[in-house]
């Protein structure tokens, strides 16, 4: 059976990179040194809570879990290997990694994401957690619903952690999913509550 997959962003989402954000604002952007500063990410605890809990609802002694939990970044595949680390080192719970950008590549995150969301499949994703607009624009035009975090490259942007809850909320008790504009499958609206409801009140709570 084919499991439902989680898909997950990185900085500004799993990763908080408050700190190091002023270092790509404005034209003059050091994307390089950026990048040095990964590892002194603090954990958006709220999306790691969200990530454990698909990461390990249904599994059992004899049953592995019933989802799959996919991390997509737009970062370079250069620091691939800082990533793992972090991720190990902060004991995030994930079946896949992909970092999407080349070497010396421009190409802007949404597109990066389409066209690896394109070889992946549509029909294989559950729903997505993302922060920048443009990118949780691009998701819900194809079709997938996205949780959203606050935007950091927005003037008025939320500074809170917890900003994916009101999604969640939203997600749960608000209208029929005007979040994806193609979004007609009740049984899939059914394996999205049921997904996230489990985990939405504990991190409510928080």
């Amino acid at each position: 059976m084919k499991k439902d997959t989680i898909v997950i962003d990185l900085d500004g989402t799993l990763a908080d990179v408050k700190h190091r954000r002023h270092l790509v604002a404005g034209k003059k952007r050091n994307y390089e040194a950026f990048h040095a500063l990964l590892k002194q990410d603090p954990v958006n605890t709220p999306v790691a809570m969200l990530m454990s809990g698909m990461a390990f609802y249904g599994r059992s002694q004899y049953t592995d879990s019933i989802y799959k939990v996919v991390i997509v970044s737009a970062r370079p595949e250069s620091v691939v290997e800082e990533t793992r680390v972090w991720l190990m080192l902060n004991e995030i719970q994930y079946d896949e990694l992909h970092l999407l950008r080349p070497t010396d590549d421009s190409t802007p995150d949404q597109e990066l994401k389409r066209a690896w969301l394109n070889k992946y499949g549509k029909e294989r994703i559950l729903f997505v957690v993302d922060d920048r607009a443009k990118v949780v624009k691009m998701w819900r035009e194809e079709g997938i619903t996205c949780l959203q975090c606050d935007d950091w490259e927005e003037k008025d942007a939320l500074e809170k952690k917890d900003q994916v809850l009101r999604d969640l909320a939203n997600l749960l008790g608000g209208p029929t999913m005007s979040y994806s504009p193609d979004y007609e499958s009740k049984e899939r609206a059914a394996r999205i509550k049921k997904a996230v409801e489990m985990i939405a009140k504990e991190l409510k709570s928080k």
